[in-house]
């Protein structure tokens, strides 16, 4: 008898430790509201993933919390027929296709002429924005509608596009070399709903690709890459935030979720103030670094980030190598504090791989390859599901 209550005591004091060694609000594993292929497959596939996908050729965005965009540069034929120069001067096609984001049901697929690396599709409050080249065109978020932004673009300037997380503000970031081979960026801030710049200055140095925007400015990662500072549009006045972050591959990428409070960090989450506050840190497992890319849902609650655990061989007398061996997306509730999602990519990525949060924080969509499926976010309403 004596024996039997040890067992039982020694199991319940094990139950009692994995109880609060699993994070509170943490859940994995769980199925999809939906998922269904989407992508043709490639015949550039690897036989294992030694590096993250390029996720400049395919990607997915929520153009509202109804309608989830699909959307992939291609390099086989079909194009749609060049109509201008400047179609010609775009040989490669910029494929969008519309689903329904509580089914999955496909609604609508377009097609537009760009260039293979400069494709960028972004969500805002006033719809889908599309950038091919030197054309910029707003659709609505059915795809139904499009306009062109009365913009001028330069179709060899490279123009980066940024979006607020609110959806309402727009910027164009040109990097250009002047007579003396220095550069500087020519930065544009436009207002998403009329089209009107509301900001256009010059930067020295240049901004290049470790920064965001909200609704009233920037926050970026210096040149020497292990601090954060922030600027008001049009100022021209920087404020370092916050201690050293240490340096890692991914730069730290710093991410505005409001005009007054953003995330970064190398081996853990930090949500600060741009006063300097330190709002949470949650540490990653040991191992995990993060990826450039951040997404923010539209009230800037909820964040999400994508890990990747990566392993590292050391040979004698040889450089040593890495590889990517899990991929993993995770959610952030930054007013709670804490993860209320983490989802392991399976399998690894090859080609493509990105990752959405709806407007309304209430879905995350994850494209893997030809495969894109869409999950509920805990504590957030799903409407539609089934």
């Amino acid at each position: 008898m004596k024996f039997i209550l040890q067992i039982a005591s020694v199991a319940l004091i094990w139950t009692m430790v994995l109880a609060f060694a699993v994070p509170q609000g943490l859940s994995d594993g769980e199925p999809p509201i939906w998922a269904t292929d989407v992508l043709p497959p490639l015949s550039r596939g690897q036989m294992s993933v030694t590096r993250p996908p390029d996720a400049r050729r395919a990607g997915v965005v929520f153009s509202d919390d109804t309608h989830l965009v699909v959307y992939e540069v291609g390099h086989d034929g079909g194009q749609p027929s060049a109509q201008t120069g400047a179609e010609v001067l775009r040989p490669f096609v910029l494929r969008l296709l519309l689903l329904d984001s509580t089914s999955g049901r496909v609604t609508l697929a377009k097609e537009e002429r760009t260039r293979v690396q400069d494709a960028t599709v972004l969500a805002t409050s006033s719809g889908l924005l599309v950038k091919t080249g030197g054309v910029i065109k707003l659709f609505s978020p059915d795809l139904a509608q499009k306009r062109d932004v009365p913009f001028a673009v330069d179709r060899d300037s490279g123009v980066r596009m940024s979006v607020s997380p609110t959806g309402k503000t727009i910027m164009l970031n040109e990097v250009i070399q002047d007579s003396l081979n220095l550069f500087h960026s020519h930065l544009n801030v436009i207002d998403a709903a009329t089209g009107k710049v509301r900001y256009s200055w010059n930067e020295s140095p240049p901004l290049y690709h470790h920064y965001s925007i909200s609704d009233e400015g920037i926050a970026a990662l210096t040149l020497v890459g292990d601090f954060i500072a922030v600027s008001g549009f049009g100022t021209g006045k920087w404020a370092r935030v916050g201690e050293s972050a240490g340096l890692c591959a991914t730069g730290n990428m710093p991410t505005l979720y409001s005009d007054q409070l953003f995330v970064y960090g190398c081996d853990k989450l930090i949500a600060m103030s741009i006063n300097g506050d330190v709002l949470m840190a949650d540490p990653f497992p040991k191992g995990d670094s993060p990826s450039v890319k951040a997404t923010v849902s539209q009230e800037g609650r909820l964040v999400a980030i994508s890990l990747n655990t990566v392993e590292i061989k050391k040979h004698f007398l040889a450089e040593s190598n890495e590889r990517v061996t899990a991929t993993h997306a995770v959610v952030y509730d930054v007013a709670l504090k804490r993860r209320i999602l983490a989802m392991n990519v399976e399998p690894l990525p090859k080609n493509d791989y990105d990752f959405a949060l709806s407007p309304d924080g209430s879905k995350l969509a994850i494209l893997n390859d030809r495969k894109v499926s869409v999950y509920s976010v805990p504590g957030q309403p799903v409407w539609g599901r089934r």
